[in-house]
C-alpha cells in the first residue's frame, strides 16, 4: 500500500506540472527603454550585463530545463560588418558552433544571423542576433541536448517586435 500511495503521489505531482505547463498565460512584455516587445511564458528578470556597458540581459524560462536570454546592446555599430563578422565566425565553427546551421536573418529592414551550437556535453544553444539602428539584439537559448529544439523557442523568437520610437 505504501508503494502505491508514493506513486499516486508522483503522478499527482507530474501530472500538476504539465497541467501548468500547458496552461501558462503567455504575454506580451514591452520594454520602450530598450525599444522592444516580446511574448513570454513567464515574466523576463532583468539585469545589466557584468563587463559590458550599456547592456541589459531579459531571461525568462520558456520549458522544462530550457531558457532564453535576450541580450540588449545600445551602440552605434557597422551593421553589415557586425553581422558579416559574426557570421564569417559562425561559418568557421568557432565556439562549438555547427557551421551547416547558420543562417541570415531579417527583422523588417535589419539583418542578423541564427545558428545552433554545442554549449557543453550536455546542453545545446541556439543564437540570434540583429542589428539595428544603434542597437544590437542577441537572443541565446539553451535546453538539455537529449531533448528537441523547445517549440516554445520559435514562439518567442517570432513574437519579438521593435518599439516605435
Amino acid at each position: 500500500m505504501k508503494q502505491t500511495s508514493s506513486l499516486m503521489i508522483v503522478l499527482t505531482f507530474a501530472g500538476f506540472g504539465l497541467f501548468q505547463q500547458r496552461t501558462s498565460a503567455w504575454k506580451e512584455y514591452t520594454f520602450p527603454t530598450d525599444g522592444f516587445a516580446i511574448t513570454l511564458p513567464t515574466e523576463p528578470t532583468a539585469h545589466a550585463e557584468a563587463g559590458l556597458p550599456d547592456t541589459t540581459v531579459y531571461s525568462a524560462s520558456i520549458g522544462p530545463n530550457a531558457k532564453v536570454s535576450l541580450h540588449v546592446l545600445h551602440k552605434d555599430m557597422d551593421c553589415a560588418a557586425t553581422i558579416s563578422e559574426l557570421k564569417n565566425g559562425a561559418r568557421a565553427g568557432k565556439g562549438n558552433i555547427d557551421s551547416s546551421s547558420v543562417k541570415d536573418v531579417t527583422l523588417g529592414k535589419y539583418r542578423g544571423v541564427g545558428y545552433d551550437w554545442k554549449m557543453s556535453s550536455d546542453l545545446q544553444g541556439y543564437e540570434l542576433t540583429y542589428c539595428t539602428d544603434g542597437s544590437i539584439y542577441a537572443f541565446s537559448a539553451g535546453w538539455p541536448r537529449k531533448n528537441p529544439r523547445p517549440s516554445a523557442l520559435a514562439r518567442v523568437l517570432k513574437s519579438f517586435r521593435l518599439l516605435s520610437p
